[in-house]
């Protein structure tokens, strides 16, 4: 007769690193006129395009959460009520392929 066999599978999933990119359109904004928008772009090697979402979070706006299409998502801002520096923060929430990440930068609002 057959014997029993005891196997066991190890599977190793390689997880691609991020690139994150944000960017302020524009760069700048005047208090009480300027609309602009925040675009973030994710890309990891090998996966093409990076799909999940981003949580998006901009002071005295709230926060976001974006699906991404292509790697690239588009938040359209309020005008701003004063003048001020405003701190954007972007997570990306991974998925099974890419780890999560996040990146910061600021906007500046005019008077």
């Amino acid at each position: 007769m057959g014997e029993l066999m005891n196997l066991r599978l190890v599977v190793r999933v390689a997880v691609a690193f991020l690139a994150l990119a944000l960017f302020a359109v524009p760069a700048s904004a005047t208090a009480k006129k300027t609309k602009g928008k925040i675009v973030v772009k994710v890309k990891a090697d090998g996966v093409v395009p990076v799909d999940g979402k981003v949580k998006i979070t901009v002071e005295g706006q709230g926060t976001t959460t974006v699906k991404l299409v292509d790697g690239k998502a588009v938040v359209k801002l309020d005008v701003f009520n004063s003048a001020g520096k405003r701190d954007v923060t972007v997570k990306y929430l991974g998925n099974a392929l890419v780890e999560d990440g996040k990146a910061k930068d600021v906007i500046n609002v005019k008077p």
